[in-house]
């Protein structure tokens, strides 16, 4: 992305952006943003939107730091550390609209996805004679929608699988959930039925082999294998930042193969 466009986005917000273009090694930012310059008008909403949400809120402190803007998969991927659902949703609004929308010069307008290095591109910018498909906008607005109602709370959970040692979920709003304390009854619950939402801690504790970055990568081989659909919502409840780092990865690849991008 141009460094005047980076400038602009970083702009709004700088707070949220402390490592900007710092010293390689301690910063995936040190470059800046590595996506095309299409995308700008989808940082900067949101940025202005967390702006605004701020702003009403009366926050002192920023609700998230970014520590990584690029395009992954042929969709907009940003890491950011947040504790906040409503800048989650935003954050996820951001990469959804992505995948429709040029990469290269930000039409919304004859989008397709290359094939082998996947981008999102429209067909004016579509180099000739590359392979390519159709993107299936029904699916991404269905994407799209199912992350707002998890993010907002607007639905009312059905089945809930909890994998968590020593939490107990009717402490966290889900007193109907079938509460597993280890990966292995969790993996064989996983495939029983359709869950409405998955929530996973990552350290399991003493006397436990595995932890709850197995059942996430499950959840990808399910999502390649098509026994995964947008009606499941996937949270990950770790009080362990690296952890729950680690497990929300997995679930963007789920993300990922659902919306087509692999």
């Amino acid at each position: 992305m141009k460094t005047e466009l980076e400038d602009q986005i970083v702009g709004i917000l700088p707070e949220h952006f402390p490592n900007f273009r710092g010293a390689p090694s301690q910063t995936c930012l040190a470059y800046g943003f590595s996506c095309g310059d299409g995308w700008a008008p989808i940082l900067l909403d949101l940025v202005t939107s967390i702006a605004a949400y701020e702003i009403g809120k009366g926050v002192v402190e920023p609700t998230c730091v970014f520590d990584q803007v690029k395009e992954k998969f042929g969709i907009l991927t940003i890491y950011a550390r947040t504790e906040d659902p409503y800048v989650r949703g935003l954050i996820d609004a951001a990469r959804s609209l992505s995948a429709r929308t040029c990469e290269n010069c930000g039409s919304t307008k004859g989008i397709v996805r290359t094939q082998g290095w996947i981008s999102t591109l429209c067909r004016d910018c579509l180099s000739e004679g590359a392979e390519f498909t159709e993107v299936d906008h029904v699916t991404q607005a269905l994407a799209s929608v199912e992350r707002c109602r998890e993010v907002h709370g607007s639905r009312r959970w059905g089945s809930v699988l909890w994998l968590d040692d020593v939490r107990d979920p009717s402490n966290f709003g889900h007193p109907g959930a079938v509460w597993v304390r280890n990966v292995d009854d969790a993996l064989n619950l996983l495939t029983s039925q359709k869950w409405d939402l998955v929530s996973l801690d990552h350290d399991l504790g003493e006397g436990h082999d595995r932890d709850g970055w197995v059942v996430a990568k499950a959840l990808v081989e399910m999502a390649l294998d098509k026994k995964i659909t947008f009606g499941t919502a996937l949270q990950c409840h770790s009080a362990n930042p690296p952890g729950r780092s680690n497990i929300e990865g997995y679930f963007k690849d789920v993300r990922d193969i659902l919306l087509g991008n692999r």
